[in-house]
This record gives C-alpha cells, sequence and structure tokens, in this order.
C-alpha cells in the first residue's frame, strides 16, 4: 500500500522544500518559483502537476492509492475545477488536493477572484 508523499507536503498541508531547494523560496509564504515558471509576483501558479505531465495506473495497485496531488498557490483564495467539475471550491494558499486518477486527458482550470489559469494532464 503506498502512502501519501511528505517529502513536500507537511501533515498541516504546508508546502515545504529540501534545504537545496530553499533558493526557489519567493519571500511570501506558500509562493514558490522556479526558472520554468516565470511567474511574477503575485500571480497564480500551478506548483503541480506540471503541465502535459503523464502517468500512469498500475493494475498492482489498488485504485484507491493512485492519485495525483494537485498543487497551486496564490495571493488569494483558490477554486480548482478538474474536467469542468469544482473540486475545491474558494480554498486558502497554498491549495493542496489529491485527486483520483482516471484514464484519459484530464484539464484543469484555477481561478482566482483576479485570475485563472490552465493546465492539463493524462493518464494511461
Amino acid at each position: 500500500v503506498l502512502s501519501e508523499c511528505s517529502f513536500h507536503i507537511t501533515p498541516g498541508g504546508e508546502i515545504t522544500w529540501p534545504e537545496e531547494y530553499r533558493s526557489w523560496k519567493e519571500g511570501t509564504p506558500g509562493r514558490y518559483s522556479s526558472t520554468a515558471l516565470n511567474e511574477p509576483e503575485g500571480s497564480l501558479v500551478l506548483l503541480h502537476p506540471p503541465r502535459g505531465s503523464l502517468f500512469y495506473l498500475d493494475s498492482s495497485l489498488p485504485a484507491s492509492s493512485q492519485t495525483v496531488r494537485i498543487q497551486a498557490a496564490a495571493p488569494e483564495p483558490i477554486t480548482l475545477y478538474v474536467d469542468g467539475t469544482v473540486l475545491a471550491r474558494d480554498r486558502p494558499s497554498p491549495l493542496s488536493v489529491s485527486y483520483p486518477l482516471t484514464r484519459g486527458e484530464h484539464r484543469l482550470r484555477l481561478v482566482t477572484a483576479s485570475e485563472e489559469l490552465e493546465g492539463d494532464f493524462e493518464v494511461r
């Protein structure tokens, strides 16, 4: 049985980074950046999964243990849609939600009072 990753998420849901990656952290709690993101300060950011990610279902594992962690950060509450359905509404940043893996292409839409952002991932 797989357990939830505790490497980047504390039991309280706070995002943390190993020491060697802390230079990525910006001054605002819950806001992280990398050269790949290049997002301006105060922007809505999809932290995980990276756009265009590919995940595989493993038939040897129970379906209930196969999830993807969706993470985002913003200076205001975030609403998350997956394939047009609300998964989380007006959640504080950083947002961290588990989503069960199902085969197909999936569309993420993150919305705050002032911004929208889209992403996608595929499960085979």
